[in-house]
């Protein structure tokens, strides 16, 4: 695993993506990684937030086309997911609380974005 900063200095490179460059996952076949969220799941040796994030999916308003997914790692070493509108609407679509994990970074956002076919993750600089 990675230490934050490396994951942190490593994240600019990340901007824009084609769309031959996006990965599907396995388990949630309308689910695609851009090559930055491809980066931290395998820096941070973090399916388990793909995962985690790509299972929420479904919980966002019909007719939705967008959400931001936040994990913040507290001080005691658990974290808080948070699936919303970003505040546009006030609309939060799933909470997660997670025990213990040793993600580096203290906090990370990505963005869900769908195009009328499938769902992307991807991290904000890749909009």
């Amino acid at each position: 695993m990675k230490t934050a900063r490396e994951i942190e200095n490593n994240m600019p490179q990340f901007y824009g993506c084609e769309p031959e460059e996006k990965t599907r996952m396995r388990m949630f076949g309308k689910v695609l990684l851009t090559p930055g969220a491809q980066y931290v799941e395998e820096a941070a040796e973090a399916n388990w937030l793909m995962v985690m994030i790509a299972s929420h999916i479904p919980s966002i308003m019909a007719g939705e086309r967008f959400g931001f997914a936040r994990l913040t790692v507290n001080d005691n070493g658990s974290a808080d997911f948070v699936l919303s509108d970003g505040n546009r609407g006030g609309n939060v679509y799933a909470r997660q609380h997670i025990p213990a994990t040793d993600f580096p970074m203290k906090s990370i956002k990505f963005y869900v974005a769908f195009d009328g076919s499938d769902w992307t993750i991807m991290l904000p600089s890749e909009y």
